[in-house]
């Protein structure tokens, strides 16, 4: 079973000065270790990556960026106070600044089939099979088309 979280924060940068960014992971997908995660970021930088681990008290994973065939890659540390995630992020190259964020469980009980999640295709693919299996999502076929569509359950 997998959980689906969203997160949010604001990381420091000397300039531009706070950022903000967001984004999404699944939590213990099967086959996954429990507290393991797995998502995708965006931030004024591009799209990322991410994985990680989130226990009860600490949320630690690596951002990754890919862009321009150059792999730009931070490691997050956080400990939960007052239900903020406060902590920082660093690079290789020793640069480190403060961040902050929160996450929030949107699904939980999801059944992900063992697919690559590195992609969106994969990510969007996984999640709805999923939705569709545990009944928060139908498929019916567009009356006028034929094409096999998806809507919420009443």
């Amino acid at each position: 079973m997998g959980e689906l979280h969203s997160i949010t924060g604001l990381f420091y940068e000397a300039f531009p000065g706070i950022s903000p960014w967001g984004g999404y992971f699944i939590k213990g997908r099967e086959g996954d270790l429990e507290n393991q995660i797995v998502g995708q970021l965006i931030d004024m930088h591009g799209p990322s990556r991410l994985e990680g681990v989130l226990e009860t008290d600490s949320l630690e994973f690596r951002k990754q960026y890919e862009r321009c065939n150059q792999e730009q890659v931070f490691d997050y540390k956080f400990s939960l106070k007052n239900g903020i995630w406060q902590g920082e992020f660093s690079s290789p190259g020793g640069y480190r600044e403060r961040s902050i964020c929160k996450t929030n469980l949107c699904l939980g009980e999801l059944n992900f089939e063992n697919v690559d999640l590195r992609s969106s295709e994969g990510y969007a693919k996984a999640l709805i099979d999923s939705m569709v299996r545990t009944g928060f999502l139908e498929t019916f076929k567009d009356p006028e088309t034929g094409e096999e569509m998806i809507r919420p359950v009443k």
